[in-house]
């Protein structure tokens, strides 16, 4: 029997870096359990789990039969030898910068040696845990390069990867959104200490000073900019565009991207690099635009824009602001990462906006270390829905006098999450 509740089970809140700068997850094991199966909630998962004397356990990137990795238990107080230390530690001192001027918010390396076998594990490869943030505010990821590799790609882990890589000897690489006929992002080398000039600098980099925000009220999580010029040819790269670095947080608490307007665009449409985009923009007068969450005929997000020294009024804020001071917590055990109000009038209409509603900004963490979700209930709803925006979502909450809920699990006949309440 399940024990603490179905699958992906339980989200696991605590984590500690290793020695080296790779994210480790505190796994707790429910009283009663004889055997466990860790997954990241997304389709990856470990084979079984059944001896819990280890310290720890790393996967080198192989699977079973039925495609799960496999694992290896270690002992923390245990010599490290060319054995026993997971074979992501085995590296050269080859590495490069990875620019990800393209939000990939990922990197893996996947290596081959010169008969063409992987090291370090299967596709995708080995994530990259080390970071730096280039003078314009862009990640770049360290990338090492595997002992005895003739070869590399770099990837996201989810589709997205650069063609082929055989010269180590540059500090670093960036895509400028062309692909080779493979649909794979071609990439530039760079050296640190070489003049930048027009020629050399990526070009997400050629930029005005023409710029504006984009709040995110719908947590996107990421902006693109796509843009072309009079004669409609893309500038910045193909779609999606480039990815938006800056980030400012406004007076509610939201984020908002700062969005640079190439030069010579005379229309861009911003987006979130996976569906969901706003209409075309060509008005690059305003301080910054929000979206109500109304779309045009296409399914794009209408934009509302404004002025940062305007008087703000019912009329002139965003409806997203337009909240009463009723809010309770839905405490995220199930690893959501983001949480939406969907809420509804008297005569069953929608308040702030369409479905998934409206993304809440503000988190706390409670005793156990698990996120909670500030959610307010907008000024005349009658009844809302929590969800993440990508599925999953609960039953419908009519009471608003309750300090919070969480979910354990279960669902009613539609397939949605029970809630508990709590004071």
């Amino acid at each position: 029997n399940a024990i603490g509740g179905e699958w992906p089970g339980t989200a696991q809140a605590e984590t500690v870096t290793n020695g080296y700068g790779e994210t480790q997850f505190i796994c707790y094991v429910p009283e009663g359990a004889v055997g466990v199966i860790l997954s990241n909630g997304n389709g990856a998962q470990t084979e079984d789990i059944t001896d819990f004397s280890y310290d720890g356990y790393w996967m080198d990137g192989t699977k079973n039969d039925l495609g799960h990795y496999k694992v290896t238990g270690y002992y923390e107080d245990e010599p490290i030898t060319d054995e026993t230390q997971p074979i992501s530690h085995t590296i050269s001192n080859e590495s490069f910068k990875l620019t990800d001027n393209f939000g990939w918010g990922s990197a893996y390396v996947y290596a081959w040696d010169a008969d063409g076998n992987a090291i370090g594990g299967e596709w995708p490869g080995t994530a990259q845990a080390e970071t730096v943030t280039n003078g314009y505010g862009e990640t770049q990821f360290i990338c090492y390069v595997p002992e005895g590799a003739v070869g590399v790609i770099l990837n996201n882990g989810n589709g997205a990867q650069t063609e082929d890589i055989t010269d180590f000897s540059y500090d670093g690489y960036w895509m400028d959104g062309t692909k080779n006929d493979l649909g794979h992002y071609k990439v530039t080398g760079y050296y640190e200490d070489e003049p930048i000039t027009d020629e050399t600098q990526p070009i997400s980099h050629t930029i005005s000073n023409e710029s504006f925000k984009l709040t995110d009220n719908f947590g996107w999580g990421s902006a693109y900019v796509y843009a072309w010029d009079a004669d409609g040819n893309a500038i910045g790269g193909e779609w999606p565009g480039t990815a938006q670095a800056e980030t400012v947080t406004n007076g509610y608490g939201e984020t908002q991207f700062i969005c640079y307007v190439p030069e010579g665009a005379v229309g861009v449409i911003l987006n979130n690099g996976n569906g969901a985009q706003t209409e075309d923009i060509t008005d690059f007068s305003y301080d910054g635009y929000w979206m109500d969450g109304t779309k045009n005929d296409l399914g794009h997000y209408k934009v509302t824009g404004y002025y940062e020294d305007e008087p703000i009024t019912d009329e002139t804020q965003p409806i997203s602001h337009t909240i009463s001071n009723e809010s309770f917590k839905l405490t995220d055990n199930f690893g959501w990462g983001s949480a939406y109000v969907y809420a509804w009038d008297a005569d069953g209409n929608a308040i702030g906006g369409e479905w998934p509603g409206t993304a809440q900004a503000e988190t706390t963490t409670n005793e156990y270390g698990e996120t909670q979700f500030i959610c307010h209930v907008p000024e005349g709803a009658v009844g809302v829905i929590l969800s993440n925006g990508n599925g999953a979502q609960t039953e419908d909450i009519t009471d608003f006098t309750h300090a919070g809920y969480w979910m354990d699990g279960s669902k009613n006949d539609l397939g949605h999450f029970l809630v508990t309440a709590w004071d």
